[in-house]
């Protein structure tokens, strides 16, 4: 703990700690959001010498006993992995019952929780907890509540009404929800938690320190094999990726005008060998990309994003000012419902609802150069926060007035009954 806190007392000694602050992020391995989000402000909050920071992923290292999927696979897959699998096949109707039965179950598991995150808190002794993760808030602030420690949310959805489960008691300024921007619609999702305005904080969307760096497109080009002359086309289908990526390839291939595909496989490398089998126009070219740290690169030299509405995916895009194609074919994720109509209603792009519209919808962008900088100006008018400098200020400024005599006592806490 820093001994700026203790500036001003008369016996500064008698408190006297070590200057390091451990920050404790809370993250998951389902999907690519949580995860990059977690990262991102980890790189973001290292700038300080002073912090000593912890990723947990843990609904797969502290919630394993008690998941299902491990039981009835002998241990080999666990929720996340099937959460994962949903996505890559495109099964969304199976990811979203997966959530439903989650949010049914889980009032009545909150003892349970409470006792494994308590557990876990009691063992890692933060100074600070950041959940990048839905659905399991209310439990961790009702455990930072009893460690007196300060908490802040991070939702990796514009939609934050799954962050906000459980989030039924008043909360003091200790607990903070880091919205991405100042929006009547986005404010309107946290209906039914207790959140109030002096525990919100807006601060942009945690994404990298890369999406804010000039780029230099042309080198880009060359790292990629990109061609200078034609308009380029990223397709995207999020950090899981997903079978659709060969149906939009299919597509796309026959495309009469020029252009230049980049289709990022995500973790779904084996659809590599089925993409090269294919034969292609003589006017399209392509550039197949595995997962990879450098999508704002790729974002930065595309004329347009056809992209999955995964709230990552959409939010880089807002921040490279790139125009988008959102596939909305088939029953969407629940949590990503908000993200396709934040996209029509602010007109950054278009909402594909079918494969048949798709070849029209993608001619309209590369054809017409206005046609794609107009949506580019758009979104450049649209304000995006810088989230590095935003989550380095507001960690600081709670860590700062945490007060002594509400420190984490987790020796006291050790002995008394467990829930």
């Amino acid at each position: 703990m820093s001994t700026l806190l203790y500036s001003g007392q008369n016996n500064p000694k008698k408190h006297q700690k070590s200057t390091t602050q451990k920050i404790l992020i809370l993250s998951s391995n389902g999907g690519g959001g949580h995860s990059s989000a977690a990262y991102a402000i980890k790189k973001y909050l290292k700038k300080n010498a002073q912090y000593e920071i912890i990723i947990n992923n843990i609904i797969a290292e502290s919630f394993s006993i008690i998941d299902p999927f491990r039981y009835m696979s002998f241990g080999y897959k666990s929720c996340e992995d099937f959460y994962n699998y949903c996505l890559q096949k495109n099964w969304t109707r199976a990811a979203n019952n997966l959530y439903k039965l989650d949010a049914f179950f889980q009032p009545y598991a909150e003892p349970v929780f409470d006792k494994i995150i308590d557990g876990y808190i009691k063992k890692e002794k933060p100074d600070l907890i950041i959940s990048v993760i839905p659905l399991l808030n209310g439990c961790i602030a009702r455990i930072a509540k009893k460690h007196a420690l300060p908490f802040a949310i991070v939702p990796t959805d514009l939609d934050a009404s799954l962050f906000m489960f459980g989030m039924q008691e008043p909360y003091s300024s200790k607990v903070k929800l880091c919205l991405s921007y100042k929006n009547d619609d986005i404010i309107n999702t946290l209906h039914g938690s207790s959140i109030t305005s002096h525990n919100i904080h807006t601060g942009g969307f945690p994404i990298r320190p890369d999406f804010f760096e000039e780029k230099n497109k042309e080198q880009i080009k060359k790292d990629f094999n990109i061609p200078e002359n034609k308009p380029v086309i990223l397709l995207l289908m999020g950090a899981a990726g997903s079978d659709k990526i060969c149906k939009y390839v299919q597509i796309l291939k026959e495309m009469p005008q020029s252009a230049h595909i980049v289709i990022c496989l995500g973790r779904l490398e084996s659809l590599r060998s089925t993409l090269q089998t294919m034969s292609f126009s003589p006017n399209i070219t392509t550039t197949i990309v595995s997962h990879t740290p450098r999508m704002s690169d790729l974002m930065a030299i595309a004329d347009v994003g056809i992209i999955k509405p995964g709230s990552v995916s959409v939010n880089e895009a807002l921040y490279m000012n790139l125009p988008t194609i959102i596939d909305n074919i088939g029953e969407p994720l629940v949590w990503e419902k908000f993200n396709i109509d934040f996209i029509e209603q602010n007109n950054f792009g278009s909402i594909l609802n079918s494969f048949d519209e798709l070849q029209k919808i993608v001619s309209d962008y590369i054809s017409d150069k206005n046609f794609c900088k107009n949506i580019s100006e758009t979104i450049a008018q649209f304000s995006k926060e810088q989230f590095g400098d935003h989550i380095q200020n507001l960690v600081h400024s709670m860590l700062e007035n945490k007060q002594l005599n509400t420190a984490p006592n987790y020796e006291h806490h050790a002995q008394q009954k467990e829930p």
